[in-house]
């Protein structure tokens, strides 16, 4: 990555750049995870066979496959329960392709959170491809470089060198050195900055320069001046003895990590070809002054924190740096080919990506800020070329995209179904009471209006528009002769009983009405008399409780009605599985979250998650409930 003096931002022109500093290539691994390599995603091959259908979508075998053992949570387990799981995942994924389709009847495809959903998953996999196809296929390794570096991979070398930072003074001491043990006896004046040292050598761990200097150096020569890493070696081997790792292992499995290393090596190379000529006429830069306002917002409020090895942008950290640069964030922070993005983007992505800033000083900042901003600019313009390419329309990777796609929008549409729930106070208390029977709940009484038929409820009404008192028209109207009696006063109950009149109560005043409405085929009104409330508002022992319990009701309607939702489009849309090809599919359980580390930078998650949602299918009678 290129360094940043003076406060500048990063220019991806080729003035901009500098031959071999491209870091954008993640090659780390996570031991907590399961790393796909780019090379080893290429979907289907055009056989595939189906193991249900949902609506119009046919289920692949290789998605099937793909989303069990790539998802986190399920396999390895006993053949019985994976049976049982095989079932339970291929119903919550026939779940997910009916509410896609119906999602698409809804027009949520034009919703800007889908679009923008979709539009980063097709630039991240058609970016992948054309790594595979511009890296991985254009680069081979042959059996002389394999069996050259066996040869070497089993031969551990002592190495005595004299390191520099100019390439002037090392050609100043190379030319006075006569042999190898000149090195150790050469007086090096103190003006001339150098480092005496010696190391082990082990093959596919060191830079390949001084590899294949220090394997083709004869003992008791020197090396010429070898530029490597930052600065210069000048190097001699002092001794050569057998690699014990590698020498133990089988011929099959140093071949394999002997070829893994060279691939590695030579897609680095032609990695950094590639991309000065990709790179060379495409537009993308920063604009320093809205880094600068962006970096020390960030470095101002970081210094208001308590002090800590490493920072992350917070919520709560991200509000207070919007409204630091509230003047700027819709100003372009930077220019991506044909992508702009405001101060405001930036920021968003920067602390939803768990972006790290371990300095708090504003040039600190700056330049790491700078140096990630050129990383996403770089994979964006690759995008953009891979999609003016057409490479999202390949099959193997239009058939992720489709599965991505199809998985946002049933995400879509659940939230926008979970949007339009909501829970009572009655629904709450309803739900406490069961959980614990001395519990005190609030209690309503009401004086109540019944009639035998509307047209006796339209003579109360009007004798209520006459100023009557309450008590006196229901005395005069009601069907209920001890409620003539009382004045339909009734006892005091819970909220959550007699609904929906306890819940309507409940949100009314002492002595408003309310009706008429119809209830169990009678016309009614009713009037609020009291309430109350066993707890007092300040009381926040009990609204921690009270919360709680909503969110626990909230989840079991949202999921009661989602269930009836999607076997209602089971009944309408139809839904299929061919039992046989499912039993038939044999399963590697990977019981862990998998990534799939993409080509050029970045990773994504290998498949959609499969949130579980089976308990559908075990509903009988689903057209009672209407679509939300």
């Amino acid at each position: 990555m290129m360094i940043i003096k003076n406060h500048r931002a990063f220019d991806c022109t080729k003035s901009g750049r500098k031959r071999r500093r491209w870091t954008g290539l993640i090659l780390l691994t996570l031991g907590a995870f399961m790393i796909v390599p780019v090379g080893h995603c290429q979907g289907n091959s055009g056989t595939d066979s189906y193991v249900a259908k949902a609506g119009k979508i046919f289920i692949s075998e290789s998605e099937f496959i793909e989303r069990y053992e790539l998802t986190a949570g399920i396999g390895g387990r006993v053949q019985a329960q994976q049976d049982i799981e095989k079932q339970e995942l291929l119903y919550s994924i026939i779940a997910e392709k009916l509410l896609a389709q119906e999602a698409l009847e809804r027009k949520l495809d034009k919703d800007t959170v889908y679009e923008q959903a979709n539009a980063n998953v097709r630039k991240m996999l058609s970016r992948d491809e054309l790594y595979r196809r511009e890296i991985i296929r254009k680069v081979t390794v042959t059996s002389r470089e394999r069996d050259l570096g066996i040869w070497r991979a089993q031969r551990e070398l002592k190495l005595q060198y004299l390191f520099f930072e100019k390439e002037e003074e090392a050609r100043f001491i190379k030319a006075r050195l006569r042999n190898a043990n000149s090195i150790s006896r050469l007086r090096i004046d103190s003006t001339i900055s150098a480092l005496r040292d010696t190391a082990t050598l082990i093959w596919g761990e060191a830079d390949p320069v001084i590899e294949d200097a220090a394997y083709q150096l004869k003992m008791g020569r020197v090396s010429p001046v070898l530029s490597a890493g930052e600065g210069f070696y000048i190097i001699t081997v002092k001794s050569i003895k057998r690699n014990a790792r590698y020498a133990s292992m089988q011929p099959e499995q140093i071949l394999n990590k002997v070829e893994t290393i060279l691939r590695a090596r030579k897609e680095k190379e032609r990695l950094d070809i590639f991309l000065d000529e990709i790179l060379k006429d495409k537009k993308g830069y920063g604009r320093p002054e809205f880094i600068r306002v962006l970096s020390r917002s960030l470095s101002t409020i970081l210094a208001e924190e308590p002090v800590d090895s490493v920072y992350t942008i917070t919520p709560d950290i991200e509000r207070r740096v919007r409204r630091i640069c509230e003047q700027s964030l819709h100003e372009p922070l930077a220019v991506a080919g044909k992508e702009s993005w405001s101060l405001e983007n930036v920021l968003d992505r920067l602390a939803s990506s768990g972006f790290q800033i371990t300095d708090r000083e504003p040039r600190r900042i700056f330049a790491k800020l700078n140096a990630q901003l050129k990383i996403w600019t770089q994979q964006e313009l690759l995008s953009q070329t891979a999609i003016d390419r057409q490479l999202d329309q390949v099959p193997a990777v239009s058939r992720k995209i489709e599965m991505w796609s199809q998985h946002f929008l049933a995400e879509q549409l659940k939230q926008d179904m979970r949007n339009t729930i909501t829970c009572s106070d009655a629904e709450i208390w309803s739900f406490m009471k069961q959980g614990d029977s001395t519990l005190a709940v609030p209690m309503v009484r009401i004086r109540e209006l019944r009639t035998a038929t509307v047209s006796d409820m339209s003579g109360a009404i009007s004798d209520l528009d006459q100023k009557k008192s309450f008590e006196e028209t229901i005395a005069k109207w009601s069907n209920d002769p001890r409620a003539k009696v009382t004045g339909g006063l009734t006892e005091y109950f819970p909220i959550f009983s007699r609904q929906p009149v306890g819940t309507i109560a409940w949100n009314m005043k002492i002595g408003e009405r309310y009706g008429p409405i119809t209830l169990h085929h009678e016309p009614m009104m009713f009037e609020l008399v009291d309430k109350k409330n066993p707890f007092e508002a300040s009381d926040t022992g009990f609204a921690s409780r009270f919360n709680a319990a909503k969110d626990e009701v909230l989840k079991l309607k949202q999921r009661g009605v989602l269930n009836m939702f999607i076997a209602k489009l089971g009944r309408q849309m139809g839904f299929s599985i061919f039992q046989e090809r499912l039993d038939r599919i044999k399963l590697t359980p990977l019981p862990m979250v998998t990534f799939r580390i993409l080509g050029f930078g970045g990773r994504m998650f290998a498949t959609p998650v499969v949130p579980r949602q089976f308990d559908w299918i075990n509903i009988e009678n689903p057209e009672t409930v209407p679509l939300p």
